[in-house]
């Protein structure tokens, strides 16, 4: 039984798309034999999920966690095949690229947004991107950035976010379902699940239901989480004022929300790979979402969604009115979402490519006998 180490800087229950992801992958890769194990941070939120094993460190700042849990996975570098880097550590990048120089494991780098490398990287820690046997990209503008810094485009994979289809799956009765929720039981529902924040553009979400007015209602289900570009007290408090606005705070069990909605919208101005949108595909709803990279691997505008220009207000109105004035349209923009999902994002197809590139980057370290600085 092979043995992978996953290294993020946060994790559930802290709420937040790379940590859901994360999870759901480790558990898929338990699944299919592996031993999963994640280093992470202490949490304030309490405790972790219990199905993965986690080993977390305290520390007063990133730099400092970054320095002992290096250090830890350097003793004990022995106890595992491969290490899977979920996040970049932003300020603390340069000491994390030095701990997996040291490593002297096949490492994988998961990079989870788009432009952040380039802000990141520059002439004194670019070499180190040659200890990262693998880049993991979760839409192609990451793969363009990759290549734009040097990096070979056989160590580079697109590999999207997964997820488990038979957890998300429409509900049977929508109507009841609402009931037990205390929603509307006959309103045009419309969801947004996510953070906050400023580039999320919420903005022009609300001067779009200023117009919409009673044709549907809108739900927000996020919060800001202390984040730099959080506008929870500025949209809460414009939100307040709206009668065809239903504010709802962070949870963990967004599959209701899903099941009770008819559209699902993500606005926003950058994203990796939006796991709201595949979440809300995977329950059969249709999408109104930017056209960006990360969200155009998901939605082809017109045929299971509408994929609108960043900002721009009337092209987002007519979009979500189309659907709200269409109820044939969205059930079948619905269908077609799931099926993508099913076909292409299924979590056990994500772990299973993963799986073979450890697989691979194992392979070939016994083939060379590389040997990595110490």
């Amino acid at each position: 039984m092979k043995n992978v180490v996953f290294w993020m800087s946060s994790y559930l229950p802290e709420l937040g798309g790379f940590q859901w992801s994360t999870f759901r992958l480790a558990r898929a890769l338990k699944n299919n034999g592996w031993n999963v194990l994640i280093v992470t941070k202490k949490s304030d939120e309490g405790g972790f999920p219990p199905e993965i094993p986690v080993k977390s460190f305290t520390a007063d700042n990133l730099m400092q966690w970054v320095e002992i849990s290096g250090k830890w996975l350097i003793d004990n570098r022995d106890k595992f095949d491969v290490i899977h880097v979920i996040d970049l550590f932003y300020h603390s990048i340069d000491p994390q690229f030095a701990v997996l120089a040291k490593l002297a494991r096949p490492t994988v780098l998961k990079i989870p947004t788009a432009a952040c490398l380039p802000r990141i990287i520059n002439d004194s820690n670019i070499g180190y991107l040659n200890f990262i046997d693998a880049f993991s990209a979760l839409n192609e503008q990451i793969i363009d950035e990759l290549v734009s810094l040097k990096v070979s485009t056989d160590r580079i994979y697109l590999f999207p976010n997964g997820l488990d289809c038979q957890e998300f799956k429409p509900a049977i009765d929508k109507t009841d379902l609402r009931a037990r929720m205390n929603l509307p039981t006959n309103d045009i529902l419309v969801l947004y699940v996510g953070r906050l924040v400023r580039r999320k553009r919420l903005d022009v979400l609300l001067d779009v239901f200023d117009r919409i007015g009673t044709k549907a209602k809108l739900l927000l289900v996020g919060a800001g989480f202390d984040q730099k570009d959080s506008v929870e007290d500025e949209i809460i408090e414009r939100a307040r004022k709206m009668e065809n606005v239903l504010i709802f705070p962070a949870t963990p069990n967004v599959l209701g929300y899903y099941n009770c909605c008819d559209i699902h919208t993500l606005i926003s101005e950058v994203e990796g790979m939006p796991n709201s949108i595949i979440e809300s595909m995977a329950c059969a709803l249709p999408n109104v979402a930017t056209n960006i990279s990360g969200v155009r691997e998901l939605i082809t505008s017109g045929v299971n969604g509408f994929l609108v220009p960043i900002g721009d207000s009337d092209a987002t109105f007519q979009a979500i009115l189309n659907l709200i004035n269409n109820p044939a349209l969205r059930a079948e923009m619905g269908q077609v979402s799931r099926n993508k999902i099913m076909a292409e994002f299924s979590i056990d197809l994500i772990a299973k490519k993963y799986i073979n590139l450890y697989l691979k980057l194992l392979e070939e370290k016994n083939e060379s006998n590389l040997n990595y600085p110490i």
